[in-house]
């Protein structure tokens, strides 16, 4: 289970940081990359973290409390480059950085540098468990993967469904345990699925595929980010297999959208 930091205690951290540190530069370091999830889903969160912290500190507000930087190189330790380059202007407190990915990689330079950082969506069940200074503002990934089971239990009664793993995505491969855990009990019993891990180049085997044109299955639920499932999510589509279609809780509308330029 995640350690939860609850909004309140969130804004007063911010709030009292403003008494103690006048003119000492940044307080707050927003940090994110794109190594795995676009820019427009972070820029989403940015802006949504700073309308939040208006919200919370009101006048107190200013806009050189925090400092942003988005390392966008698509490069897999963009989260460490954005994270150094913030701690050398002095900041306090890290947030943001919302993906497992990310968080994993900034809560070692955290705890290393005996900093907090506030994650502002990472699921994954270790981060729990890294230190006194790691949180996340998300729900555990026991929690979401209760919610995800109970509406496929509900959704595709009596049918069969393929989980697709990324083997060498963090936040994917901690799926796995908790899906392991509930499939078929009580309570998730209609939920019947089998485990398939994409390849090297992202995509499923020609038997799934062959499987899946037999209609063996009936949905399929990505535990992987959007970007890991457009090489799979396009052998779909030149398959012309039409099926459902469950993301994880990483996706949103624009990656929908995001994922469609590359089916054609």
């Amino acid at each position: 289970m995640n350690k939860i930091i609850p909004m309140g205690i969130l804004s007063f951290v911010f709030v009292f940081s403003t008494f103690i540190s006048v003119n000492a530069g940044p307080l707050i370091g927003f940090g994110s990359a794109d190594s795995v999830t676009p820019k427009n889903i972070q820029n989403l969160v940015l802006v949504g973290f700073e309308a939040g912290l208006k919200s919370s500190l009101k006048t107190k507000y200013k806009k050189n409390l925090f400092e942003v930087d988005q390392d966008l190189g698509e490069t897999p330790m963009g989260a460490v480059k954005s994270a150094h380059r913030l701690l050398s202007k002095g900041v306090q407190v890290l947030v943001g950085y919302p993906t497992s990915h990310e968080a994993f990689l900034v809560a070692d330079v955290a705890n290393k540098e005996n900093i907090m950082i506030i994650s502002a969506s990472a699921g994954h069940s270790k981060l729990a468990k890294m230190g006194d200074n790691i949180y996340s503002v998300a729900e555990s990934m026991d929690v979401a993967i209760k919610n995800k089971m109970k509406f496929m239990n509900e959704k595709f009664t009596g049918k069969k469904g393929l989980f697709v793993v990324n083997p060498k995505a963090v936040f994917s491969v901690n799926h796995v345990p908790f899906y392991e855990k509930y499939n078929g009990i009580a309570g998730y019993e209609n939920t019947k699925f089998d485990l398939v891990n994409i390849n090297e180049k992202l995509e499923l085997s020609a038997e799934k595929i062959a499987e899946l044109k037999k209609g063996v299955y009936h949905y399929i639920h990505y535990s992987t980010y959007a970007k890991e499932a457009k090489a799979s999510l396009r052998q779909l589509y030149q398959n012309n297999i039409d099926i459902p279609v469950v993301a994880s809780s990483s996706w949103d509308k624009s990656d929908v959208q995001f994922i469609g330029q590359y089916l054609f």
